[in-house]
């Protein structure tokens, strides 16, 4: 078993322009965090593999030690784990469950923030939704 380097904690984040346009900003995850996102959202239609990488750049910026409170990891999973593969197969697998039982994306998104007994006592936010949405346009992430 090898150790990984921890390259999570730093995403790449490339501004790119050309002359005369306005300038743009891709998000681009560690190489690692983009091994694990793929794996875990093979063959599945929700969440893709940018869904899950806008997750967790929202959640913790692909950083795998981030800490909120009972949130742990690059997903900031309550209780999570603190191991990337982990981590991400467990917020993955959440999103799949939410958008079974919810029936729809932006719900997905809002209760994982919240939780789904917090989204349909109308607790989700908008705002994060905004932000998992303009992150989403902007993670280069090819699987």
């Amino acid at each position: 078993m090898f150790k990984r380097k921890n390259l999570a904690a730093v995403a790449l984040v490339v501004l790119t322009s050309s002359v005369g346009a306005n300038q743009s900003v891709r998000i681009t995850p560690p190489q690692d965090v983009r091994n694990v996102i793929c794996e875990a959202t093979y063959g599945l239609k929700f969440p893709t593999a940018k869904d899950v990488a806008a997750v967790a750049w929202v959640e913790s910026k692909f950083n795998p030690k981030a800490k909120n409170g009972i949130s742990k990891g690059i997903m900031q999973v309550n209780n999570g784990s603190y191991n990337l593969d982990v981590n991400i197969w467990k917020g993955t697998t959440m999103l799949a469950q939410l958008n079974s039982t919810l029936g729809n994306h932006k719900a997905s998104f809002l209760a994982y923030n919240v939780g789904l007994g917090g989204y349909k006592s109308g607790r989700g936010r908008e705002e994060y939704y905004r932000k998992v949405m303009d992150a989403r346009s902007k993670v280069d992430i090819t699987c």
